[in-house]
């Protein structure tokens, strides 16, 4: 089981560190399950505390992450030919706009979620009527964005 990373506590002498966890409860996964069938995510995020995050939320609501990115070059290929159902996208690639990653994705009619911490006018223009999450965001946030992109 990997912890869950929900916030930042102070050590007291260096500074701040990620190291508030908890144990996944089953209870909590059920209330927290998506309507949305369970679905297969591809996750794109250059922040590792973020991307387990995502992940950790992503299988509170009942998904699973079929990949993840932490780069551009990574997640090129995994956009044109990896099996998943749904994307979740940040912006801002460690400096490179995620519109070619974003493109290969929509070519194959999938749907995409971003997450950004710059609000919708931070999304590449021809994606600004997807679902997008502001970040830093929370759970009900993913699960209602899901909902959102997954409908017909």
């Amino acid at each position: 089981m990997r912890p869950q990373f929900y916030g930042a506590q102070s050590n007291g002498n260096s500074g701040t560190f990620l190291a508030s966890k908890r144990p996944r409860l089953s209870r909590k996964r059920e209330m927290n399950a998506s309507p949305v069938s369970s679905c297969s995510v591809l996750i794109v995020e250059d922040e590792t505390l973020l991307r387990m995050m995502i992940t950790e939320m992503l299988e509170e609501l009942g998904h699973r992450v079929a990949a993840e990115a932490a780069r551009l070059e990574q997640a090129l290929p995994l956009a044109r030919s990896a099996d998943f159902d749904l994307a979740v996208l940040d912006v801002n690639i460690a400096g490179q706009l995620i519109t070619p990653v974003a493109e290969l994705i929509a070519s194959r009619q999938l749907p995409i979620i971003f997450a950004t911490g710059y609000g919708v006018s931070g999304l590449p223009e021809a994606f600004r009527d997807r679902p997008a999450l502001r970040k830093p965001f929370m759970v009900d946030g993913l699960k209602h964005a899901i909902a959102q992109a997954m409908q017909p």
